[in-house]
């Protein structure tokens, strides 16, 4: 019989990846079944396991099974009882004003076992990230935080108001179980699932005979003179009207002076912070037009933010990098983006898996591996299968010679050795000649044994070594697929101007790319967009097809290449 497996109730953050907390990655990587929020789909999208189901609620996302909301409760208690590792991917903090406490209970109700793991909450990340503390010492010592659906600027509103005029009413409400609703004799209840009913209107039915109100039963009421004096500091969480919300401060008894700032997509890459006074908050959300979920802070702490802001001014904030390269733990230079305030997309090209037949090759390659002067790695991936197919022949790198000389093509595949015990020289893909290679590794002159690790690119290494009189060995430790989505997904990005640059790692997604949109196309799409090559071989390909490299750091690191690439955006080149 199958054991039920625990629901786990994930909070995604408010957005930057980098917030994800430790538990909640470790439960994604092992998921065999992912409902995720589909604000959070793209952002986590490297963190998703392969060949795991994938939904999205309440929309589209790229890459995953569109999840009607009423629909996902059933599914998660449905892959539970299979005994499937089920994982609820939330925005933010799974409990902190969301639907999620409803969704545990109703799992609950179903029988089903829960594990929440909290998020970093969106409503206090925003503002830290923007430098307004909620609460400081001389300034703000409490600290008020309600979401921001505000209704109507007034104090009380009947829950079902009588019919005007002597004619039946019709209240259609989104969002609420009919048992939520209190009707009187005149007026019914219609529930719709339709989010486009919640805009707040009044229609005449058919003849004139009904009015209808619509609006969205989440937004409320506020009694705004308890409100303006329960805290110092005032947080409203998604904001829907400004001009609501600036009445009801007033009328509440704030100040038409005081500090507030506007914080729209908070703790985003695309977080963008106003700062105003109440009695202007129109005015500013006129100026400045936020998009994206907004935050509005109010408060002397306001003022605090000239002393303490510094997310809006790293180098590569607000821009939104495609990293073209090949299905290899882009996580390394995501990381490194995202330090630096860049919005990194991972769009693999191509994905690099082991052959089935690796560990059988690796056995029988002992006696090469044993008697071998040099190693030779071509990438991340390569270093990656090569030493997974040791490990599941319970081997390690004792198998070679301790002279035997290992050069790892660039720094990230090099930084893969390192961290499986193998010391080595990292070397640029473009250095790698038959001369070079036996000058590394030659302390006499005589014939050497090397073998490579790799594709296409060492299978011809092999042959000029092998033409030069030496033994060379290639091992192909990958079968390439090309990912002709994401091939889709880049071209789309670009002609849609929702790219600021494109970065890519190796030759050989220039090459796939000149393949599949021919070389003009490359051009006419990458000429509108900063344009960064991890390695001067990379940058050689682009040439050849008549595209120059704004940025290609002398060392191939993903360190250095975003460092290149925050230097070129302080100090462009004149035009």
């Amino acid at each position: 019989m199958t054991t039920p497996s625990r629901i786990a109730m994930v909070g995604a953050g408010p957005g930057d990846v980098g917030l994800v907390t430790c538990r909640a990655l470790e439960l994604i990587a092992a998921a065999d079944v992912l409902v995720v929020d589909s604000v959070v789909g793209e952002s986590l999208a490297s963190f998703f396991p392969r060949g795991v189901e994938r939904f999205s609620t309440p929309r589209r996302c790229t890459g995953f099974v569109p999840l009607p909301a009423a629909e996902v409760v059933p599914l998660l208690v449905s892959r539970s009882l299979e005994g499937k590792r089920v994982v609820r991917v939330k925005s933010s903090d799974p409990l902190f004003f969301g639907s999620g406490c409803d969704e545990i209970l109703e799992c609950r109700a179903a029988g089903a076992a829960i594990e929440i793991v909290p998020g970093v909450p969106r409503v206090t990340a925003g503002p830290s990230l923007a430098g307004i503390p909620l609460a400081q010492r001389g300034v703000a010592g409490s600290v008020l935080i309600l979401p921001g659906k505000i209704r109507h600027a007034r104090a009380k509103e009947p829950a079902a108001p009588e019919a005007p005029h002597g004619r039946p009413t019709t209240h259609r409400v989104f969002g609420a179980k009919r048992d939520d609703i209190a009707i009187n004799e005149s007026s019914r209840v219609e529930l719709v699932d339709d989010r486009a009913a919640a805009k707040a209107r009044i229609r005449l039915g058919p003849g004139g005979s009904e009015e209808t109100h619509d609006y969205d039963v989440d937004s409320y009421a506020v009694d705004w003179p308890t409100v303006c004096r329960a805290a110092d500091t005032l947080v409203f969480e998604g904001v829907t009207s400004i001009g609501d919300l600036e009445d009801g401060l007033l009328a509440g008894g704030r100040s038409e002076s005081e500090p507030a700032a506007m914080i729209a997509a908070a703790a985003t890459t695309a977080q963008h912070t106003a700062i105003g006074t109440i009695g202007g908050l129109r005015e500013l959300f006129a100026r400045e037009k936020p998009l994206g979920p907004l935050t509005v802070v109010v408060g002397d702490v306001v003022s605090i933010r000239q002393n303490l802001s510094e997310y809006e001014q790293r180098p590569l904030f607000g821009m939104t990098f495609a990293i073209a390269g090949a299905m290899s733990d882009p996580w390394c230079l995501e990381a490194r983006l995202l330090g630096e305030g860049a919005a990194p997309l991972a769009l693999p090209l191509r994905r690099l898996d082991a052959p089935h037949s690796l560990n059988q090759v690796v056995q029988e390659l002992l006696d090469d591996f044993s008697a071998a002067n040099a190693l030779v790695v071509e990438s991340a991936d390569s270093a990656r299968n090569l030493v997974e197919a040791l490990e599941r022949s319970w081997l390690d790198w004792r198998i070679l010679p301790r002279d035997a000389k290992v050069l790892a093509c660039g720094q990230p595949t090099a930084e893969v050795l390192e961290r499986a015990g193998l010391r080595c020289e990292a070397v640029e893909r473009h250095q790698l000649k038959g001369d070079f290679v036996i000058e590394e590794i030659a302390e006499t002159p005589r014939r050497h044994r090397v073998l490579l690790a790799g594709g296409a690119p060492m299978d011809a290494l092999a042959q000029e070594l092998v033409a030069r009189g030496h033994k060379a060995l290639h091992i192909p430790v990958y079968e390439e697929q090309t990912l002709l989505a994401n091939v889709l997904t880049l071209k789309t990005r670009l002609e849609r101007g929702t790219l600021d640059g494109v970065l890519f790692t190796t030759p050989e997604e220039v090459a796939l790319l000149e393949e599949h949109w021919g070389a003009e196309d490359c051009r006419g799409l990458l000429g509108g967009v900063l344009v960064g090559a991890l390695d001067i071989a990379t940058a050689q390909a682009l040439t050849r097809i008549k595209i120059t490299a704004h940025v290609v750091p002398a060392k191939a690191s993903h360190e250095a290449l975003v460092r290149e690439l925050s230097a070129f955006r302080a100090s462009p080149p004149a035009p």
